[in-house]
């Protein structure tokens, strides 16, 4: 629970009220009407701050410059992180496993909710100020009721039985002092006594109560008492409540004083008045008591000085000026300055709709949905080099479940979208959108919400207070199709929603919440002076996350101009984690910027193997660059970037030779699985266009247009270019691409089952191609595809002509596996999969020669099962213990421990049901660290 909109109202009325002070403090000669006037304005804009604490709302203007959008989001981008720390570029948002977890870890990481607390007494308060309001409003209905009925008043004072117009008077024994009372029929009340006494005081009192009446007091009062209510907590707002009563007091002296009633004997009747007041006046309300004891020496001296301002503004300045500060404090709060639109975009915008529906088929009404999306020429491998970003929401879905975003896009150009959305508490989901415009709604399966609990640990007991755990993308697949949700490329991005990120509590505990239960989730914990560390969860996985930070590893050095040896100026550069090495987690890239002298650094590294590439311009390319970090190390390393060679070609029909526009042609380097190097997308004469550096690069077709489907065997040719010529290879190269066949998605199903055969429900189904090479469907979905239901049975649906393995198992069982080949429309009966319990855990202690624990160690298991399916390892606690659950029984089970200063050390053990106890000695590396 957020405390925003409490520190929202403190500081923007604490703001508001000190202004107000100052203001007339350089005023002191104002006449008290206007002085009034200052404080209800400044009351009505408080006032008028309060929905806008809760309902979060923003209005974006366009007055910046076009240009400096893009420097103000690299800024927000990484200024929250160390100013000597490069911004990873991270996918922030997507893919998550969420285990149901444990219990006692509070949603903010923190051992007590002091939030909840704080929004309790905050309650209590303005509920307390409330009732006491409402018992004096009771009490002055019940004193009004039993009044008697004198007659009315003119403007003038004047008290006549038998007047139709003017403000009731009514006289009570049970009041002390004369009030103006009522919201929607004012009328006055007078103690009886003031009947006895002498004319000029009755005129004296009602000249005085008319002019509150007049002035709506009574109605500002009531707005006063309950923006107190809500502001209980802050002193400047009952100190300025006190000021407004006393210049409203005053201000309704001086209009009694223009009615020609002597000053001394306006003075006489405020002391009679102040000597009636009754303690029980004080309980009425809403009422405006003409005299107090508080204030009554500077008000007899104000009335009997001659030399006093005594002017009051007309009712239309008064309108004015309560609704320019009310407008005011809208605009200032609402209205978010943001880059004007460049000219790549149309002025007039284009509104698209999400429509959002949970596993049922019902519309989600009130569910948050968050968009970002990017326009731009090019979109693979170049997030950040020339894309408008745009950031919207949290927008509410109606009661349909739909909301709508308006944006600015020009027909036909590249176009991609993550959205989310979430029911709190109840249900999530995400998309992805690949083209714009879009006449039917995007949609969204919303399912139900889960999340993820962990520890997070330093390695050398470092402190915890500045480290962030943020969930950077979660998967979701389903027997139709894969959903997957990137929310934003940067890890400090400055509209990434709140409820995706934590902090870890004292003891390193953490919760993030409102993501799919069915899901596998990528997280990352990171913090000033750590490498980035990241953990995948994944589906079924109940066992909380353990991410070990350790000290932050940077890969730095120089670049420099192929040929003129001149720095690189402003380069960027890019490390893209091996996950080779054993860096494990969803292995997002770190950027960096080169300087006037081409100097770069890259941090936020953990140990391991890093490709550094050149990212995508206009001229320049480079080859990648493999390094290899160790934790706390600085790896030094000089790069050349080369001017690029353009290698075009045609994308046509295979049968027609005819060109097809839409084609997305990529590159990478070497062979499959290279790093990304430039993609193009083909015109209406079919040609693409790639800038590649020296040495080899794969072309392939990466994505096709509708109508078209993938060649069975994917077209991709070997390009060698040296010494900025094509060596091997021709520099125009046609890619024939198949007319879509009305092929028809094939479909496996089976059973899982335990060694009796009963059925086994919730496990895990999944496929992958055999083998993952251009052979297969490029970017195609290869992951999780559903789950076994009560029955143990599932049904899948996968591409037709394709080599699959299907996989079943989870990390609580066991897994087993089938191969079989797809064609259209066929279906694939794969019978029982026979699954036991990973009832088994390992537990043990890590202890040097000497019999001491050793703190923060690796521990890795390498059994079959855990590399299947991704297991955490896990780093020992302060004495030296740990605990690794789910393994298989009677399986070859071995562990590897490593820690720094000691040699690797590894034990193999034959595991049974249950845990068992396993010792690990450590011994001294004499072997320096380089």
């Amino acid at each position: 629970m957020s405390l925003s909109p409490l520190l929202f109202l403190l500081i923007g009325s604490s703001s508001l009220f000190v202004l107000t002070f100052a203001v007339l403090a350089l005023l002191p000669r104002l006449s008290a009407a206007r002085r009034l006037l200052v404080w209800q304005a400044s009351f009505a804009a408080v006032a008028a701050c309060v929905p806008l604490a809760f309902l979060h709302l923003s209005l974006p203007l366009p007055i910046l410059p076009a240009q400096s959008a893009p420097a103000a989001a690299s800024s927000s981008a990484t200024s929250s992180l160390e100013p000597h720390e490069p911004v990873p570029s991270v996918p922030v948002g997507t893919s998550v496993n969420i285990p149901p977890g444990d219990e006692s870890i509070s949603s903010n990481a923190s051992s007590f909710d002091w939030a909840a607390l704080i929004w309790t007494v905050w309650t209590f308060g303005v509920s307390f100020t409330i009732v006491r309001t409402v018992i004096g409003f009771l009490i002055l209905r019940s004193v009004s009721r039993r009044a008697t009925y004198l007659g009315r008043t003119d403007d003038h004072g004047f008290l006549s039985a038998d007047a139709t117009r003017g403000v009731a008077v009514y006289s009570s024994g049970e009041i002390g002092t004369p009030m103006a009372a009522g919201l929607f029929v004012p009328a006055i009340l007078i103690p009886g006594e003031l009947l006895t006494e002498s004319n000029h005081s009755l005129r004296a009192v009602l000249l005085h109560e008319t002019a509150h009446v007049r002035r709506g007091d009574v109605a500002f009062f009531i707005v006063v008492r309950l923006v107190s209510a809500i502001h209980w907590f802050n002193p400047f707002v009952w100190i300025a409540a006190a000021r407004l009563r006393a210049e409203s007091e005053r201000a309704a002296d001086d209009d009694a004083l223009k009615g020609a009633i002597p000053p001394a004997d306006y003075a006489e009747t405020l002391l009679a008045t102040v000597r009636r007041l009754r303690m029980a006046d004080h309980r009425l309300f809403p009422a405006s008591r003409m005299a107090g004891s508080s204030e009554i020496s500077s008000r007899l001296s104000r009335v009997l000085d001659g030399g006093v301002d005594r002017s009051a503004p007309r009712s239309a300045t008064r309108a004015m000026a309560l609704v320019a500060a009310i407008a005011t404090t809208l605009v200032a709060t609402i209205v978010r300055p943001v880059a004007a639109e460049t000219t790549s975009a149309p002025a007039a915008g284009k509104t698209f709709f999400v429509r959002c529906f949970d596993e049922q088929g019902n519309p989600v009404p009130e569910a948050e949905v968050y968009l970002y999306e990017m326009i731009g020429k090019r979109l693979l491998y170049q997030h950040g080099s020339d894309l408008q970003e745009f950031a919207h929401g949290p927008l509410k879905t109606d009661l349909k479940g739909e909301a709508s975003f308006t944006l600015h896009a020009k027909d036909g150009e590249p176009f991609a979208a993550r959205l989310l959305a979430r029911l709190p508490g109840k249900l999530v989901g995400g998309t992805y959108a690949s083209e714009f415009p879009k006449d039917t709604p995007f949609e969204i399966k919303l399912h139900p919400s889960g999340r993820i609990t962990g520890r997070v640990t330093t390695s050398e007991g470092g402190s915890l207070a500045k480290v962030k755990v943020r969930l950077l993308r979660w998967m979701l697949m389903q027997t139709e199709r894969y959903e997957a949700f990137t929310a934003y490329p940067s890890l400090e991005h400055d509209q990434f929603p709140a409820f995706m990120e934590t902090r870890p509590d004292a003891e390193g505990r953490f919760e993030l919440t409102d993501l799919p239960a069915s899901a596998s989730a990528a997280v990352a914990a990171f913090g000033p002076g750590y490498g980035l560390a990241q953990r995948i969860s994944m589906p079924g996985h109940s066992s909380p996350l353990e991410i070990t930070l350790e000290k932050e590893a940077f890969i730095e050095g120089t670049i420099t101009n192929a040929g003129t040896g001149t720095p690189a100026a402003g380069a960027r550069l890019t490390a893209r984690p091996d996950p080779k090495s054993g860096l494990r987690g969803d292995l997002i890239p770190f950027e960096a910027r080169a300087d006037a002298q081409g100097r770069f650094r890259i941090g936020s590294l953990q140990e391991g193997g890093y490709t550094v590439s050149l990212d995508w311009t206009d001229k320049w390319t480079m080859q990648p660059v493999d390094v290899v970090v160790k934790n706390g190390e600085t790896k030094s390393i000089t790069l050349q970037r080369q001017a690029g060679t353009v290698v075009s070609g045609i994308v046509s029909e295979q049968d027609t030779g005819k060109p097809i526009a839409g084609a997305l042609v990529s590159a990478v380097s070497n062979d499959v699985g290279g790093q990304g190097l430039d993609s193009s997308q083909t015109g209406s004469d079919g040609r693409y266009s790639l800038l590649l550096p020296p040495g080899d690069s794969l072309i392939y077709i990466s994505s096709v247009p509708a109508g078209f489907a993938y060649p069975a065997k994917q077209a991709g040719r070997i390009v060698s270019i040296q010494d900025g010529k094509v060596a091997t290879g021709d520099t125009d190269i046609t890619l024939a691409v198949e007319k879509a066949r009305p092929a028809r998605a094939a479909k496996a199903t089976g059973r899982v089952v335990d060694e009796k055969g009963r059925p086994l429900a919730n496990v895990l189904i999944s496929a992958r191609f055999d083998p993952l090479s251009p052979a297969n469907p490029m970017g195609s979905q290869s992951g999780p595809l559903g789950s076994s239901d009560t029955d143990g049975a599932f049904e899948v649906t996968l591409y037709p002509d394709c080599k699959y393995i299907l996989a079943v198992g989870g990390v609580t069982q066991s897994s087993a596996e089938r191969k079989f080949e797809t064609g259209s429309g066929t279906r694939h009966d794969l019978g029982d999969f026979v699954l036991r319990p990973a009832n088994a855990t390992a537990a043990g202690i890590v202890v040097d020669e000497k019999g001491h624990p050793v703190a923060n160690a690796s521990v890795s298991s390498h059994s079959a099962h855990k590399r299947a399916w991704g297991a955490n390892s896990v780093s020992t606690d302060a004495a030296g213990r740990f605990t690794l659950p789910h393994l298989l029984p009677d399986e070859g089970f071995q562990i590897v421990v490593s820690a720094p200063g000691f040699e690797l050390a590894a034990a193999a053990k034959n595991l049974s049901p249950g845990t068992t106890d396993i010792r690990v000695v450590l011994k001294k590396d004499l072997v320096p660290a380089r």
